[in-house]
This record gives C-alpha cells, structure tokens and sequence, in this order.
C-alpha cells in the first residue's frame, strides 16, 4: 500500500488546509494591495509657490488701498461743490417758479475791506480784492407776505431788496460760472430779470 501521510495507521490524519496549495487558507493567497503613498513636494516645489502667494495677497492690499484712498479723495471734492451747496439750496426754501426782480445797484468795487460779498466770483477758495456787487428789488408772492416786515408794510408798495448771486454760494468755476457774461447780463442798473427768492432768507 503506497504511503500516504493523510492515513497513518489506517485512519484519516488530519491536516492542515493552509499547507495544501490553493486552498483559501493557503499562505499563497493573495492581499489586498497597500494604497501608494503620495510622494511630498519638494522644497523646490514649495519655495516656488510661496512667492506666488505673496505675490496675490500684495497686489489685492494695494488694489484695496487705491480704492479706499480714491474714494476718500472723491468724498472730500464732493462734499464743498456737491454736497454742501445741495443742502444750502434745500435749506433756502427757494421759490420754484422765477419772478420778475428789478436791479436797483451794480456796483463793482475794489479793495479786500469793501467786498465782504461778491455776487459773483470765479474761485471760491481764493482771497478776493475786487468784487462786483448787485442789489435787486422783487415783491413776495401773496404766500409769503408773512416774511415782509412792518416798515415795508407801510409802503405803498411791498417791496423786498436783496443781493443778488449767481448761485447758492455765489461762486463757482469756469465753464459753469463765467462772471463777465452773467453780470453783463444781470448787472445792468435799471433793468428787470427773472430770479428766485429765498423764503428762510430775505436778504
């Protein structure tokens, strides 16, 4: 009888299943396989994008400081030729429709001490030594007769003098505000013109 070494003695032995190849058990089995390894930058990698970073943070700070210091600078142009001459106007009470105002002075005067007003005046920044000064007579409508005061009540005739400006603040820059034109035309003694009262302010 051949040897063989799962009968010893006329009985079945029992044997290992991992010592039998391709069995499931075997030590021949196969694995799974290890998940590769990812392989780190090198220095070279990471010291090229550093720059690049730097690069984006600076030019997005000083993209950001342009536009704060461009706004500010806007802001403060705005505010004396925008913005305070709107709320001048607002605040006047000016009448909507113009009325019929007769000049009664035009003067143009020279010296710093006599032009403590000008009613027009390209500049309104700059020191002025001579100015051109002009005074209107009108009558208030019936609405606003509440402003006229006693003694001008005991005329005959109700009449309100004025200065006369070429705008809000009486002053202005070219090409908007051209002073020679403007007082050649509304500063003849003598002539009427149309122009707009204020209510909150009768001189």
């Amino acid at each position: 009888m051949p040897y063989n070494p799962m009968f010893v003695n006329g009985r079945k032995s029992p044997v290992d299943a991992s010592e039998i190849p391709g069995t499931a058990n075997s030590s021949h089995r196969s694995r799974p396989a290890s998940p590769e390894k990812k392989i780190p930058e090198s220095p070279l990698e990471e010291s090229a994008n550093k720059p690049t970073l730097s690069k984006c943070k600076f030019y997005t700070t000083f993209i950001f400081a342009v536009v704060a210091l461009s706004s500010f600078s806007a802001l403060l142009f705005l505010v004396p030729f925008i913005v305070d001459p709107a709320l001048a106007t607002l605040t006047s009470d000016f009448i909507e429709n113009p009325i019929e105002c007769k000049v009664v002075h035009s003067k143009y005067t020279l010296g710093a001490s006599n032009c403590s007003w000008s009613s027009c005046r390209e500049g309104c920044t700059r020191d002025i030594f001579d100015c051109h000064q002009i005074l209107i007579e009108y009558t208030p409508l019936p609405e606003d007769l509440s402003m006229v005061t006693i003694q001008q009540k005991n005329n005959a005739e109700t009449k309100i003098r004025a200065a006369l400006f070429v705008n809000i603040k009486g002053c202005g820059y070219p090409p908007t505000v051209q002073c020679a034109s403007w007082i050649s035309e509304y500063g003849t003694n003598e002539t009427t013109i149309p122009c707009h009262y204020s209510r909150s302010n009768s001189s």
